[in-house]
């Protein structure tokens, strides 16, 4: 797997990212719970980060995107099975552009690059969910070509009621 991604921009890099990246990325998770009004859901420290990313079995993976040399952003994600498609498919669990980045391309460039390695790797697809207050970012998926899954909610069990769902089951 190569280190770095070929793009046609000369103010843009991006590449996969390395254990010593982690609070890099950490720190734009912070930025993205911060947007996303939820700064109280983010307890995810780097230690947890650099287990999932770069453990013994990495369960995500992430690209990193620069602008003239700056940290601009990045993509995470992980790879889930369709049964009905019979096959592996990305599933994008965040992506984020730090504000002062935004508009200059980059999360056009990371889309790019998520789909070069779908296909690289011959998996069906690319999912991921958007908060549905989140005009923006439905408007810029709308443009790349992406379109609402039909029929699908996305629902959450966690926490509290996670627990107590757990209790009922003993």
């Amino acid at each position: 797997m190569s280190s770095a991604f070929q793009l046609n921009d000369s103010r843009l890099s991006l590449r996969w990212a390395k254990p010593e990246d982690v609070p890099l990325i950490h720190s734009m998770i912070k930025g993205l719970a911060d947007y996303e009004q939820r700064p109280h859901d983010m307890i995810a420290r780097p230690e947890n980060l650099h287990e999932c990313l770069f453990g013994e079995s990495p369960l995500a993976e992430t690209i990193l995107a620069f602008y003239q040399d700056q940290a601009a952003g990045f993509a995470l994600f992980q790879t889930l099975y369709s049964t009905f498609l019979g096959k592996r498919y990305l599933y994008l669990e965040d992506i984020f552009i730090l504000p002062r980045f935004r508009g200059k391309g980059i999360g056009k460039h990371l889309f790019t690059s998520l789909a070069t390695v779908c296909l690289s790797r011959g998996y069906a697809g690319l999912e991921w969910s958007v908060l549905d207050w989140n005009d923006p970012a439905i408007g810029f998926y709308k443009a790349l070509g992406a379109t609402k899954a039909s029929g699908h909610l996305y629902y959450a069990l966690t926490g509290n009621a996670l627990r107590r769902l757990s209790n009922k089951a003993s």
